[in-house]
């Protein structure tokens, strides 16, 4: 059995790196006395680790920050440490006494000064015992007999017990060091759920193809208070598995033993450092960071790094707390661009078709120039007319390697007009199997109603064997199409200039299965 004099754990959270996909890597230091050999502490160095000390935890509670499993890592640069153990002991520790004839009980043969309800008059005597709420009290005078209920207010008049003894089992850590040591500097490093970060830009145009843009982190933070830390916010996709460690936890052997076999070596690719987030429609499509650091040019900036740092001092957040962090700013020079996406999907098709109209977007093409990788996430656009901000519009900023053009999509264009149609030409029975192989002439018509000269992408993606275009397409190649697989997708696109009021029309033909 211990006593409550175990010593409470100092330790300083030094430096945090947060993913963004809810995981942070604590590094802790401080100090602790040795001289025995080993040191225990009766609270865990831990934000958010669940003790249990006797007590039910309910399970939302037990999972709510859970450390990973391996991560965790005592070290001394002075002293080698042998042993990290957590585990239940019996203690004696002080419980406070709340109520008035816990404090009564607890406070024998001492005198108080005292008055009754209802009474004018004051008495002083000692407490001699207390027994099913009536106080017997030892009076110059005589013995008193009084209900607790019965005391209007009293006053000790010598120094009174406040607490009382209590044996009960509690969570302890205890390190085990190779030498007796009175001083002994520990590191602590471990992986834990609970902290994570959310890029946010905000892009000021300023005029004659000038923009400023800024990036700030969106944090949250859900383990722990902390006070004055270095922090870093990562870039990149961390390895790193779902198993809780059981050091930490309350889990049960079984619980985890089943963490363990619900565990997949190729899990860790769920954990990307992308961030999902769609706009109006299919304003953006969803784009992995990870897809460019598998296609990168050897010479590429990223090409010999793994994960990169926007590293800030001195932050201090409570726990349950959010911020905005400023990281990065920069002015940059800008060119318009418009696109416009052809969706066309299996359908039955006929004779006649609808035409249908597209969305075309008006977007900003730019240079990285910050010297990191820009991530994916929110971005807002405002104009800067005289001193006055005006809104714009709201979308999202894929992932942009340092040093490598980003394109980001700003508003729809509504005065750019563009209607495509589709018509089956020919149709011939597909000797292979049961489908029918059809000749289709496709249709896109493109109006420029502004009152400047504009270019725009055309993109399409379809199926089949691309047959020829009257204007070449940039992208795409012609071939065959695999009979085994009719769902099989290209994408094609053209580029085409435009002065104000022009209108252009795009006419081709593809076969494909059906």
């Amino acid at each position: 059995m211990s006593t409550n004099h175990a010593p409470k754990p100092n330790f300083h959270t030094k430096r945090i790196s947060i993913f963004k996909n809810g995981i942070a890597f604590f590094h802790k230091n401080g100090e602790v006395d040795a001289s025995s050999g080993q040191v225990k502490f009766d609270k865990l160095p831990i934000g958010g680790a669940i003790q249990g000390n006797g007590k039910t935890v309910p399970p939302r509670e037990r999972n709510s920050t859970p450390i990973i499993f391996g991560s965790v890592r005592f070290s001394s640069p002075t002293n080698p440490l042998l042993r990290t153990s957590v585990f239940e002991e019996e203690a004696e520790t002080q419980e406070v006494l709340l109520t008035l004839k816990d404090l009564l009980s607890h406070n024998l043969e001492k005198t108080i000064g005292f008055t009754l309800k209802d009474e004018p008059s004051s008495y002083s005597g000692k407490i001699m015992s207390i027994q099913d709420d009536v106080l017997l009290i030892k009076m110059d005078t005589g013995w008193k007999q009084i209900a607790v209920a019965a005391i209007d207010r009293f006053d000790f008049e010598e120094e009174p017990n406040l607490y009382h003894q209590k044996r009960a089992r509690r969570t302890v850590l205890q390190l085990d060091f190779a030498q007796s040591q009175k001083s002994v500097p520990i590191d602590l490093m471990y992986f834990q759920r609970g902290l994570s970060w959310l890029p946010n830009y905000h892009l000021q145009l300023l005029g004659d193809q000038k923009a400023r843009i800024s990036l700030k982190a969106n944090v949250y933070n859900e383990i722990e208070d902390l006070k004055d830390v270095a922090v870093n916010f990562v870039l990149g996709i961390p390895s790193i598995s779902e198993v809780k460690e059981p050091l930490f936890s309350q889990q049960s052997l079984s619980e985890f033993m089943s963490g363990l076999a619900r565990t997949s070596r190729s899990q860790s690719s769920q954990y990307t450092d992308s961030v999902i987030v769609r706009s109006r429609g299919r304003a953006n499509h969803h784009v992995n960071e990870d897809s460019y650091l598998d296609d990168l040019e050897p010479e590429s900036d990223m090409s010999n790094e793994d994960l990169f740092y926007y590293g800030k001092e001195n932050l201090t957040l409570p726990k349950g707390g959010r911020m905005l962090i400023h990281l990065l700013e920069m002015d940059i020079s800008y060119e318009d661009s418009y696109s416009v996406r052809l969706d066309k999907y299996l359908k039955p098709y006929e004779r006649h078709s609808d035409t249908s109209r597209n969305t075309v977007w008006h977007s900003l093409t730019f240079k990285n120039q910050s010297g990191l990788p820009l991530p994916n996430g929110a971005i807002s656009f405002v104009k800067d007319e005289n001193g006055s901000m005006y809104p714009i519009s709201q979308n999202h900023l894929d992932f942009v390697p340092a040093g490598l053009m980003a394109k980001v999509k700003m508003t729809e264009v509504p005065d750019i007009l563009v209607l495509d149609d589709e018509k089956i030409k020919d149709t011939q029975q597909n000797g292979q199997n049961d489908g029918k192989l059809l000749t289709i002439e496709a249709l896109v018509e493109v109006s420029n109603f502004k009152r400047r000269e504009i270019t725009l992408e055309v993109k399409r993606e379809l199926s089949g064997e691309l047959l020829e275009s009257d204007i070449p397409w940039t992208k795409g190649h012609v071939g065959q199409q695999n009979l085994d697989r009719p769902d099989q997708s290209r994408e094609v696109s053209w580029i085409l200039s435009l002065q104000p009021g022009e209108k252009k029309t795009i006419t081709y033909r593809y076969k494909r299965l059906y």
